[in-house]
């Protein structure tokens, strides 16, 4: 029974440790990668960056005839590629298993796949007024700066 015991524990704490230094091999890695790919994350994130590029050239004349360098760093830096992973382990922390298989068969449906394809012009628009309301009271906020 003592072996029996010390064999389960010991199997135990391999399968943990082996689950801790791969988390994509657990279902929950599984689930929110899955998740990603419903809401069409990796081909989101990527769009976003030449349009975020964009934006900051419009507002920031310093960055006028960088956007093509830009745009290649924040690809190199910042895209599914270089992220996905951190994408999926925030997600991860944020929502159980059962969560994430959920919010992928709501990202399934008709209204999920409309909400997938609006949220990067949702963010831009937000970002774009946010942008404008600073400019608009850019006045006020050169005061508080001084």
């Amino acid at each position: 029974m003592k072996k029996f015991v010390f064999l389960f524990v010991f199997g135990l704490t391999v399968s943990i440790s082996y689950a801790q230094e791969q988390p994509e091999k657990t279902p929950h890695y599984k689930a929110a990668e899955d998740l990603m790919l419903a809401m069409n994350m990796p081909q989101n994130l990527d769009a976003s960056i030449p349009k975020m590029v964009e934006m900051q050239a419009q507002s920031n004349p310093m960055l006028a005839g960088k956007q093509e360098a830009l745009t290649a760093f924040m690809m190199k830096h910042s895209s599914w590629n270089a992220l996905g992973k951190e994408y999926i382990k925030i997600y991860m922390e944020e929502f159980t298993e059962t969560d994430l298989k959920e919010l992928a068969a709501f990202y399934r449906t008709d209204l999920g796949k409309k909400l997938a394809t609006k949220q990067n012009a949702l963010s831009m628009k937000g970002s774009q007024m946010g942008q404008n309301a600073v400019a608009a009271n850019m006045s006020e906020l050169m005061q508080i700066m001084q």
